[in-house]
């Protein structure tokens, strides 16, 4: 498992290291001085990936702690100023600080901030693009995450409550409590995604409304009834207006008890789940799409102006997104990243059988599976691969191209294809469960039976 998980810290440092070196080639007059030959650096990357691993560790914690003063001590501070010392209605500000805390974090942040649900364009690349193990893969994802917050939040509160003059004691304990809550709210995500679809919120009108009230309830315990007992207590002079002490109970035996029983109960379901290439086919598709069409309405302001008619023939084939054809292991390589190692055990299998698949899609991974209708396109596929070779729809944003000089098995070539249909695509993604071959002698390309 830690191997994967280095495997997946190479693969994204390789992303965000070619996408820096491909900004700062797109500067006006400077870039053009950068050479492409820095993409095949290795050495020179390496040293930029200690670097921005670096860089990512402290954005990390200091995004954390951005969050932790803006949504948890600014509160107490800014009551703190607009009152006199003598009139501050909380004894300890500590006490505040757990009562935020307590409704910012234990109940709503392990329930909204999911990081198995939570998915982005990066576990699409991983999980969608190159088929490493889901499972593995969102487990990994998840225990890191989780892990590192609460290392993080429980640094951040024993400063807080060093500084207010709380029990360090008292504190170690109600943060135990907030690791518990971390794991039950990835379970309970998990669930209700599985029980009623993926996203849920998207998928039942009543679990929305609901996620919504759940959410404002909370927002509304932690930082509004501090402000109802300031005004109870100074313009309604009511003085008995007390602020509760939260961690009496967060820190309590049978509390934490209770919420170290049901972490491990959460935990046994999601490392037992087994539905998680359901996960990467429904959460990270999806969010993908979304990005996908804000770029797909950029593209289609610049193109608003042409019309059909005026295209000649010549011109619709015209190639307005240039190509990208490509080894699929091209960019690990260059990381000397073993990517047999992080792909599941059934790609392996079919990889071993034959040349690697190369990738076909156009420069932006947007509808690039039409890169493949590109005049001379096959022709030029070809003669990378040295003859003729198979298509492989892998989805409307690219197709995979094996060379069919070897003796390859077309009948694990279509169930491969219908295997990336089944588990890993929405169903706006899909392109055909067929395989077909290209004849260059005959320049045909025809659909195997």
């Amino acid at each position: 498992m830690f191997e994967l998980m280095y495997q997946q810290m190479q693969i994204s440092y390789a992303e965000k290291i070619n996408r820096f070196i491909y900004t700062i080639k797109r500067i006006p007059f400077f870039g053009k001085y950068i050479p492409e030959e820095l993409y095949a650096r290795i050495s020179l990357k390496r040293t930029i990936a200690v670097f921005i691993g670096i860089l990512s560790l402290i954005e990390d914690i200091f995004y954390k702690f951005i969050y932790f003063f803006g949504a948890v001590l600014m509160e107490v501070i800014i009551i703190a100023a607009k009152l006199e010392e003598d009139k501050f209605v909380f004894d300890e500000a500590g006490i505040m600080i757990f009562w935020i805390f307590f409704f910012m974090n234990f109940l709503l942040g392990s329930f909204v901030n999911s990081r198995i649900c939570a998915c982005d364009e990066n576990d699409y690349l991983m999980v969608g693009l190159l088929r490493i193990d889901a499972r593995r893969y969102f487990l990994i994802k998840m225990f890191k995450s989780q892990i590192t917050q609460i290392i993080y939040y429980t640094v951040f509160m024993l400063v807080a409550q060093h500084i207010f003059d709380g029990n360090i004691k008292t504190t170690l304990l109600y943060m135990s409590g907030f690791a518990a809550f971390r794991f039950i709210g990835e379970a309970l995500r998990l669930y209700l995604n599985d029980r009623f679809g993926m996203p849920f919120t998207d998928k039942n009108k009543v679990l929305n409304v609901l996620y919504n009230a759940y959410v404002g309830i909370m927002l509304l315990a932690a930082y509004g009834i501090p402000f109802i007992l300031l005004f109870t207590k100074y313009v309604l002079e009511y003085n008995v207006a007390v602020f509760p002490d939260i961690s009496v109970i967060a820190a309590n035996p049978v509390f934490l008890t209770a919420a170290f029983m049901l972490a491990i109960a959460s935990i046994r379901y999601i490392v037992t789940y087994k539905n998680y290439p359901l996960v990467a086919k429904r959460l990270a598709g999806f969010n993908t799409i979304m990005q996908q069409k804000t770029v797909a309405e950029d593209v289609s302001k610049v193109n608003k102006d042409v019309e059909a008619d005026d295209l000649t023939e010549k011109e619709t084939g015209k190639r307005i997104f240039e190509e990208k054809v490509m080894p699929m292991s091209k960019m690990f390589e260059e990381f000397n990243i073993d990517i047999s190692k992080i792909r599941s055990e059934e790609a392996n299998r079919i990889y071993e059988e034959r040349s690697e698949p190369y990738v076909v899609t156009n420069n932006i991974g947007i509808n690039g599976a039409s890169v493949i209708l590109y005049p001379d396109m096959l022709r030029e596929i070809a003669a990378k691969l040295g003859g003729d070779f198979y298509v492989l729809p892998s989805s409307i944003h690219e197709v995979l191209v094996v060379s069919a000089s070897e003796d390859v098995d077309e009948k694990s070539l279509k169930k491969m294809v219908e295997d990336i249909n089944r588990n890993y695509l929405l169903p706006d993604e899909y392109l055909s469960d067929n395989v077909y071959k290209y004849n260059l002698i005959y320049n045909s390309l025809e659909m195997i039976a």
